[in-house]
């Protein structure tokens, strides 16, 4: 406990902060008696430190306070206690500033370190892919093989070679109705190269002849390359360059579905993609028979 000593009209009165009860009143509310006592007890948890400005620390280690102006004694006991109050009150609010300073500067440290955390990279966005004729892997080929399928009656199996090192691909086409197998040996066509691999009725294919075909399906005839164009080629259409999607994008994009109502022969029967000529070698690639305005899938 700390022992204050009032000094006033000529004789000693000591207080200890322990011995004054709050009354309900001073419970319920901050008058300056309530604050007074708070004040007290919370310098007298310091009361072994070093006696502040205003107080003087006696030899029994009580803290005597120095009350009244320039440290002569007050006139009244009411005005003791009030200066001894004002005292102890400046003395807190001394220790709550450097308090709140060092708690703001934890705080500054927080929001420092909270900074240089690096902050987790967002992927880009997906840039937006053009679906055009580019995405297509059209390639010449010549079929060196064709024979009927055994269990599909309007299926052709073919054995096309498109210019790769690992050989001739294996096609199957619903040509039966439309030519002899005979026809179809030795003949140079344009091969979709870019398709996965699937099985039709237990043939795997890979790949696709492009034909043009009349729209109730009466006539279907080849996309002839030019004769001067080397076996695997690509087929180019001017103003749509770029490299060719995989098989796994023309899938998963649905491309085909984009692609194909823009293939078309003209007036001339010239394979063309939104009007511009399908080519490869020197000149244009031309549905047989020169077969017109007809769609080529």
């Amino acid at each position: 406990l700390l022992t204050v000593r009032h000094q006033s009209f000529g004789r000693d009165e000591e207080t200890t902060t322990g011995s004054i009860p709050p009354t309900e009143n001073e419970k319920n509310c901050h008058p300056p008696s309530f604050c007074r006592r708070r004040a007290l007890v919370g310098f007298r948890a310091e009361s072994s430190a070093a006696a502040p400005d205003g107080f003087r620390r006696q030899q029994d280690g009580t803290v005597r306070a120095v009350t009244g102006p320039e440290g002569k004694a007050a006139s009244s006991a009411e005005e003791d206690m009030e200066l001894t109050y004002k005292v102890i009150m400046e003395h807190i609010a001394v220790s709550d500033d450097e308090g709140d300073s060092s708690d703001s500067g934890g705080e500054e440290k927080t929001q420092k370190k909270k900074k240089k955390k690096k902050k987790k990279k967002s992927p880009p966005p997906t840039a937006a892919v053009d679906i055009d004729v580019s995405k297509l892997d059209i390639r010449v080929g010549v079929i060196n093989k064709a024979w009927e399928h055994e269990e599909a009656d309007k299926l052709y199996c073919e054995e096309i070679d498109v210019g790769e090192e690992g050989g001739p691909r294996q096609i199957a086409s619903g040509l039966r109705a439309y030519y002899a197998a005979s026809d179809l040996e030795g003949r140079r066509v344009c091969v979709l190269a870019n398709l996965k691999a699937r099985k039709l009725v237990g043939f795997k294919s890979h790949g696709m002849v492009l034909c043009a075909s009349t729209d109730d399906g009466s006539k279907v005839v080849f996309v002839d390359p030019p004769e001067d164009a080397a076996i695997g080629e690509r087929v180019m259409v001017e103003g749509f360059d770029g490299e060719p999607a995989t098989e796994n994008q023309v899938v998963k994009k649905k491309m085909l579905d984009a692609i194909f109502p823009d293939l078309k022969t003209d007036g001339d029967g010239v394979a063309t993609y939104k009007g511009v000529p399908l080519t490869a070698g020197s000149g244009k690639c031309v549905a047989q028979d020169g077969l017109a305005d007809a769609q080529v899938s």
